[in-house]
């Protein structure tokens, strides 16, 4: 089983639906892969149904049996996928955490899937399934997929890093201090700030969806004016104490940053932040990007490369990950024309 990001995810998927085959991700709990299919199914302009395997019961997917002139016979169910129901587009089905199925619903699914009906009522031949399912060593009251329903789907391993996550996050307004947070350290190698997750913890640890609440989470606590310190046991809730307080260190570099309002008119003699600190250098890159425009670009390319090119690389992929219309500046423009000349 080969490994796919969510920048593959889209071929994977289309590929897979495509040519009548099943596409199923499996991955570590929280990073993605439902959003991941919901993105995939918006994109093809299709309806979607999303089933949480983990709550079906065997009725609800081959019905109830009862009683027709002295014969048993099950009664189908209501799912809005048979041949005779009113779909006039694509409809995709997400068997979301197939594995939560037991070994009799397991049965049930295969039988739907390889033969197309249940209980010989044909499905539509509009509706099609992608499935989505952690890891039986996430710990994640996962069971154990049989080899027939396995062999009935297209498996793929999921992972969300840090470079993909941070274009999504930028999609999806993101607090800027967590990308400027996730930004540093997968610079540093540390991607377990963005996939730490363990499942022998007892608390949460970090994932995607955890940095998602922590952004709502950042995003009320600021309007409530809570104090950095009174953060942390909430922050740790979402993603573990010890990230949680690395994240609030980090915050309070942001906050202690120099005035960084007047780098735009003498980014030359604009005083730097602590060079010797990792995240005050990191959080004055997140506060150039965020605060990028046409019209400063410029001097902030000037201001970070006072830091190191390499800063400025950093700086700069925030900020046209945030606004991709500052590529057509002529700023970003010449920085990458002198990046490119460095490198020949």
């Amino acid at each position: 089983m080969m490994t796919i990001t969510p920048g593959g995810v889209a071929a994977f998927i289309n590929d897979c639906l495509d040519s009548g085959e099943i596409p199923c991700l499996i991955g570590m709990p929280g990073t993605g892969k439902s959003q991941s299919i919901e993105q995939a199914t918006h994109r093809r302009n299709a309806d979607a149904f999303v089933w949480p395997i983990g709550l079906f019961a065997i009725e609800d997917l081959v019905g109830v049996p009862g009683l027709i002139k002295g014969r048993t016979v099950f009664h189908a169910p209501m799912l809005g996928i048979f041949a005779d129901d009113p779909i006039t587009r694509e409809l995709i089905v997400h068997l979301e955490e197939i594995n939560h199925a037991n070994v009799q619903l397991q049965g049930a699914l295969y039988e739907m899937l390889l033969n197309r009906s249940i209980n010989g009522k044909p499905i539509h031949p509009l509706v099609k399934f992608a499935a989505s399912c952690n890891p039986q060593s996430a710990r994640a009251s996962a069971n154990h997929l049989s080899t027939a329903l396995r062999s009935r789907m297209i498996l793929a391993r999921f992972e969300n890093t840090s470079a993909d996550w941070l274009v999504e996050a930028n999609r999806i307004g993101i607090e800027p201090l967590i990308i400027g947070y996730i930004t540093m350290a997968a610079n540093k190698g540390d991607e377990a700030a963005l996939n730490g997750f363990d499942p022998k913890a007892e608390g949460n640890t970090p994932n995607p969806r955890g940095w998602a609440k922590v952004s709502r989470l950042w995003t009320t606590m600021e309007a409530h004016g809570r104090d950095l310190q009174s953060r942390a046991a909430t922050l740790a809730g979402a993603i573990g104490e010890g990230r949680a307080m690395e994240f609030i260190g980090f915050a309070r570099m942001w906050k202690a940053l120099p005035d960084l309002s007047g780098v735009a008119k003498d980014p030359e003699n604009a005083k730097l932040p602590d060079m010797d600190e990792a995240s005050s250098i990191y959080a004055s890159l997140t506060w150039l990007a965020f605060n990028a425009t046409r019209d400063t670009l410029a001097a902030y390319v000037i201001y970070s490369g006072r830091m190191g090119s390499e800063y400025t690389t950093v700086m700069m992929n925030m900020a046209v990950g945030r606004n991709a219309d500052l590529k057509d500046t002529k700023a970003y423009i010449g920085w990458g024309a002198r990046l490119r000349s460095r490198s020949v």
